[in-house]
């Protein structure tokens, strides 16, 4: 858990404390980016998974980088070498590119 966001004391509406409500608030937003995770429709072991919200292990087994630490965000390392290369070019390009990796085209057509 990071760091206390408010000082020990007493809730008064159930007795809890803030330490034990940040913890639970700190659980649900792990139970809730693990409930987005992309797990491969096949066997874990052998389907390349699409890249996304991916638990580490395996993100690692098929070599994949975090897009920012902490993040759980995973793309393979072609793609973040093509993003860099983009953003030299613009931002936009670069945004572009990383939406195409992480959605389907028809995902995104009439999307805003």
């Amino acid at each position: 858990m990071p760091g206390m966001l408010f000082p020990e004391k007493e809730n008064s509406y159930d007795g809890s404390t803030t330490r034990e409500n940040e913890a639970e608030i700190w659980r649900l937003k792990d139970e809730l980016l693990t409930s987005r995770v992309n797990i491969p429709p096949e066997d874990e072991e052998s389907s390349p998974p699409r890249p996304g919200i991916l638990k580490k292990h395996i993100a690692e087994r098929f070599q994949m980088l975090e897009v920012m630490p902490g993040s759980r965000v995973f793309i393979y390392e072609q793609q973040m070498n093509d993003a860099r290369n983009k953003l030299k070019e613009s931002g936009t390009k670069a945004a572009l590119f990383l939406l195409q990796c992480f959605y389907k085209t028809k995902d995104l057509v009439g999307k805003k």
